[in-house]
């Protein structure tokens, strides 16, 4: 009889996949390298990863003394923010689930998600105010409402009894060990409108999300470094605006999120103050941006890839993101369902030199 023996196990170092670990990197080692926003309230916010770390630490204490538990959902209704940065660590850090809701789904179905989802907290951005407040009656597993601004800025439409974000920031210390999860373990939920019938789930976990950012940042990907300032126009609610922050920081790219205004003029005046070297959207948005540039006669000098999805990009708008920019356009494909990316096209050497009209 030949006896099995059991495998050789390596010696190498044995580490979860866990999504504390990307900003707990970021902020070690960029932890100067800035998160930019144009708040929903107006003014541009900055700050380093290393002070996201702190505020991140702080909402997950807030959060367990919320009686928020391993597993249980945490909704938001925001747009690309510090703030909704800082929620994508603290939920999943401590073992819950984010539930980024799309506010573009009618109210009817923002309800219905967040039913079947079970949510017991909704996360809300001021612009949002009214609409949480119709929302709130027929919500019927939320427990806690919470403001994402400051008490000066608290919409008098919200919730009664809503609490304020920075409030709670302010009321917890940033001490604080993220707890040993399963790097299996779900981290994120994404309901996808493209179906028939309600809008349905799909489950991110922690080690599929990082490996997911890991294979963004290659060079055949979105060929992102520390040297790289990344200017995300998908919002943290689509498809975690198409993995992004968690992309940027795991190789200390600086990250400029735009709030709520995805207009031309607007995209365009953050590209150029933070000289954005790598953006990111639907056809829609850079025919705004380069329309813009048209009419004032505006450049952007900085930029070096621009990665188009959502639908096809005409070969016309291609080229005049390419002749107006200077940049190489990535077109690529993806869905909820897969992380979202599921193909960059990134020409090959064996592509040089061809007709591009071929």
């Amino acid at each position: 009889m030949i006896r099995e023996e059991p495998a050789m196990l390596a010696l190498m170092m044995d580490r979860a996949l866990n999504l504390p670990s990307i900003l707990e990197y970021a902020a070690a080692y960029h932890g100067d390298r800035e998160v930019v926003t144009r708040t929903v309230e107006g003014p541009i916010h900055r700050y380093g990863y290393k002070d996201a770390l702190v505020r991140a630490k702080q909402m997950a204490n807030a959060l367990i003394d919320m009686g928020v538990k391993p597993g249980d959902r945490v909704a938001t209704l925001a747009w690309s923010t510090h703030r909704h940065f800082e929620l994508y660590y603290a939920v999943s850090g401590i073992g819950a689930i984010l539930h980024t809701i799309n506010p573009r789904l009618h109210p009817d179905q923002i309800a219905w998600v967040a039913n079947h989802a079970e949510d017991s907290v909704l996360m809300f951005d001021i612009s949002f105010g009214e609409l949480v407040s119709d929302l709130a009656p027929k919500l019927a597993t939320v427990k806690t409402f919470v403001a994402m601004t400051d008490r000066a800025h608290l919409p008098p439409e919200a919730p009664a009894g809503t609490l304020v974000y920075e409030e709670l920031i302010a009321a917890h210390s940033p001490e604080f060990v993220w707890p040993e999860l399963d790097e299996r373990q779900a981290s994120g939920l994404c309901y996808t409108s493209g179906t028939t019938g309600n809008p349905k789930g799909v489950l991110y976990g922690h080690r599929s999300t990082v490996l997911h950012a890991m294979a963004l940042v290659q060079p055949d990907a979105f060929d992102l470094s520390a040297r790289d300032t990344v200017l995300p126009c998908a919002q943290m609610y689509h498809a975690n605006a198409w993995c992004t922050p968690y992309a940027a920081p795991l190789v200390g790219a600086k990250l400029v999120l735009p709030g709520r205004q995805l207009d031309g003029p607007s995209i365009c005046e953050l590209a150029v103050a933070e000289q954005a070297s790598f953006l990111l959207g639907v056809p829609t948005i850079w025919v705004g941006v380069l329309d813009h540039l048209d009419q004032t006669g505006q450049r952007l000098t900085s930029v070096r890839n621009v990665a188009i999805g959502g639908s096809a990009p005409t070969a016309a708008l291609m080229r005049r993101v390419e002749d107006q920019l200077g940049a190489t356009v990535r077109q690529i494909w993806g869905m909820t369902e897969t992380s979202p990316m599921g193909v960059i096209n990134t020409a090959l050497p064996a592509h040089a030199g061809e007709d591009e009209d071929a």
